[in-house]
């Protein structure tokens, strides 16, 4: 009943002979063959595919002989891929200028245009100049990369035919203290030459009497390890070189993380003294822009005392102006025994508008009356001291000017702490104390 099964029962073939005329008698519905041959009977089962036979028993053709012999024909392979015509880019542009070391680079900005040279080497041919041996220990690092500070400051004093301090200044990798009489800009040179080996958090100068250009100089090389929080200077003669140094490295990356500066006795509380002859253009320029930043703070912030525009240029002005950025790193600044003019109060009383200044240190400046009705009028508009310290200042006959300054304490929101000791207080200002406490 129903289909028959293929499986079920199939015809029986036999045949004598090799097993590959057994093959040939294969029937395409599967069959059974049996090649009979004496006694032994073999059997082998087949479908219309071929034949079941163990695979290890076939004999293949090894793959690198199939990849030998076998192609593909022409019909089945794909098109040739049509060829393009090579892309054509645009020249690259010639390689800027590189350079070795920050002695050969002009500045950090587009501000300093001008750069000023250094000293005059003696002109005796048994001293090397300065200019000759610096390139040389530029270009031979490792001729001095094992000496340590003091001995490549004993090195560079023979080089610039100077004579070189006993005792040496101290010159530790973290900390730079320079306490020994310093003669002239050469010896402040070979200074600068041995800080090269350090690595300064701290930099400190007390009664060493540099000169303008040798402590700019000095302060270029410390700020370039990017470590210096500390710079504090007493008893030597600054100018503009200095400020406009100082301006710089807070502008950059590399002072970021000078967070208190101190210039005690260094007499940069007058004006700057305009002479062309003294003075580069391009200085004066800057100084005339850092003025013309701080003047528009006062329209900015629509003040009432925008007519009391200050005159002149402070000697300080590009410090200033940088301590009044609200970007400004400098967390401490202390400029005591330092006389300071009106116009330097002025421009100080703008910058503490925006300035992020957390302490101001002004004792023994000389602070009389119009300058303290300038300060507290800073201080009105400050809003980050926590730190005051007006110690020796000029109070004793000018109660109005002192009671400003204790008003404008009295009502700042952050100040924590006025310093007012070594002042002869008038009476006047007794009850302002006392409602302060």
């Amino acid at each position: 009943s129903g289909s028959p099964s293929p499986f079920r029962s199939s015809p029986t073939l036999s045949c004598r002979g090799s097993p590959a005329r057994a093959r040939s008698q294969l029937s395409p519905s599967g069959a059974r063959l049996q090649s009979a041959g004496g006694d032994s009977m073999k059997s082998m089962s087949c479908t219309a595919f071929g034949v079941y036979e163990p695979l290890q028993q076939r004999n293949w053709p090894s793959l690198s002989k199939f990849e030998q012999h076998y192609h593909v024909p022409d019909d089945l392979r794909p098109p040739p891929r049509p060829k393009k015509p090579p892309r054509a880019y645009a020249p690259l542009p010639a390689a800027r200028e590189t350079i070795r070391s920050l002695d050969e680079a002009r500045n950090y900005g587009p501000e300093l245009e001008f750069r000023e040279s250094a000293p005059a080497s003696p002109s005796s041919a048994s001293r090397i100049s300065r200019a000759g041996a610096s390139e040389r220990r530029r270009h031979a690092v490792s001729d001095f990369a094992g000496m340590d500070p003091v001995s490549l400051y004993v090195q560079a004093c023979l080089e610039l035919g100077i004579d070189a301090a006993d005792p040496p200044p101290q010159l530790a990798e973290d900390k730079v203290v320079i306490n020994v009489p310093v003669d002239g800009t050469k010896h402040c040179y070979a200074i600068a030459d041995a800080l090269r080996k350090c690595a300064p958090e701290s930099l400190e100068s007390e009664d060493a009497n540099l000169t303008d250009m040798g402590f700019t100089k000095i302060l270029e090389v410390a700020l370039v390890a990017g470590k210096l929080r500390r710079l504090s200077m007493t008893g030597s003669c600054l100018n503009f070189r200095t400020m406009l140094k100082l301006e710089e490295g807070l502008r950059v990356r590399l002072g970021q993380s000078l967070v208190e500066l101190r210039l005690a006795r260094c007499g940069i509380g007058a004006d700057l003294d305009e002479d062309p002859g003294l003075v580069p253009s391009g200085a004066i320029e800057v100084y005339h822009r850092a003025a013309a930043s701080l003047r528009n703070a006062i329209v900015a912030a629509e003040d009432e005392d925008a007519a009391d525009a200050p005159k002149g240029l402070p000697l300080s002005l590009p410090l200033l102006a940088r301590v009044g950025h609200a970007l400004c790193p400098l967390r401490r600044l202390d400029l005591s025994r330092t006389a300071l003019s009106l116009a330097t109060l002025q421009y100080l009383a703008l910058a503490l508008m925006a300035s992020p200044l957390e302490a101001l240190t002004l004792n023994e400046c000389s602070l009389a009356g119009p300058e303290l009705l300038v300060l507290a009028r800073g201080l009105r508009r400050n809003r980050n001291l926590l730190d005051v310290s007006l110690r020796a200042n000029c109070f004793k006959d000018v109660p109005d000017a002192v009671g400003e300054v204790l008003d404008a304490a009295t009502g700042h929101s952050r100040l924590a702490h006025l310093d007012l000791a070594d002042n002869e207080l008038p009476e006047e200002c007794i009850e302002t104390l006392v409602s302060m406490l």
